[in-house]
């Protein structure tokens, strides 16, 4: 257990989202189109990607403990990449529900 504290769910979430748009406006400048320009498929390739990078950060090594900077980097990828699926994904629903 990590504190006593009532977890303060709105404070981990904005934590949380000023890493991913730190990341994100980083990519923004290789890559301006986003994500849209991605297939569901390539993402979810990249999640399985990342969430065995964050599998690889958090696991303690030769009784070395891990890198919480580390961790919370590729936690941070892993929630990017999440967001980028339920983003195409909403906008797919919201573009069939357009033509009904």
């Amino acid at each position: 257990m990590v504190s006593d504290k009532p977890l303060d769910y709105d404070a981990e979430i904005d934590k949380l989202k000023a890493s991913m748009l730190t990341k994100l406006r980083a990519r923004e400048s290789v890559n301006p189109n986003g994500w849209y320009s991605s297939s569901i498929e390539s993402l979810i390739d990249r999640l399985y990607e990342e969430v065995h990078e964050l599998a690889a950060a958090a696991h303690d090594c030769d009784g070395i403990r891990y890198e919480p900077d580390e961790v919370m980097k590729e936690a941070g990828d892993v929630a990017n990449f999440a967001m980028m699926i339920h983003n195409i994904a909403q906008h797919e629903k919201e573009r069939d529900n357009d033509t009904d």
